[in-house]
């Protein structure tokens, strides 16, 4: 394994230093990989964003209650506009890959059920690892597993009957 930032990734596969990297679909045109990859696997596996805004609490306590308010709702409403800039990215990048939408063929390979199943086995002994560094700080490794896993439950079952969010007026 070699240690490269997604920025270097180009350079590496370019020159034959590494033969494959990860990166989301969506920044494979922005980094110009399509030049240097002959394939794409999609893992949908995800992804796990979070972001913070911050303020300092005088010039927060400062501002009208109007202007709280709606730096509220932007902090609400940023993670559905984000996902769906990603979405909608992703969805184009792919497309590309899909119709020859480069000056070269990238091939889209989809992973089957059993590929992702033998995938994630293969992942328990960085999982056990983190669960022993998470339980050594004082966490709870089970607790927050089954926390992401019921809210991972939880909205897989909200986007099935209503759909997106931005979708959804």
């Amino acid at each position: 394994m070699v240690n490269l930032s997604v920025y270097e990734a180009y350079q590496g596969l370019d020159t034959g230093l590494i033969d494959c990297t990860q990166g989301y679909s969506y920044i494979i045109q922005a980094l110009k990989w399509h030049e240097v990859i002959d394939s794409y696997t999609v893992l949908n596996w995800g992804q796990i964003g979070g972001y913070g805004m911050f303020m300092n609490k005088q010039s927060h306590d400062a501002r009208s209650d109007d202007e709280k308010a709606v730096m509220t709702q932007a902090g609400t409403e940023l993670a559905d506009k984000f996902a769906q800039i990603v979405i909608g990215a992703n969805s184009k990048a792919l497309k590309a890959m899909r119709e020859g939408g480069y000056e070269r063929d990238v091939k889209v390979i989809e992973v089957s059920a059993e590929e992702r199943a033998a995938l994630n086995a293969a992942t328990e002994p960085f999982l056990a690892d983190w669960k022993e560094n998470a339980a050594s700080v004082g966490l709870n490794p089970d607790h927050m597993i089954k926390v992401y896993t019921d809210a991972v439950a939880e909205f897989t079952a909200e986007f099935d009957a209503k759909g997106y969010p931005w979708e959804r007026n």
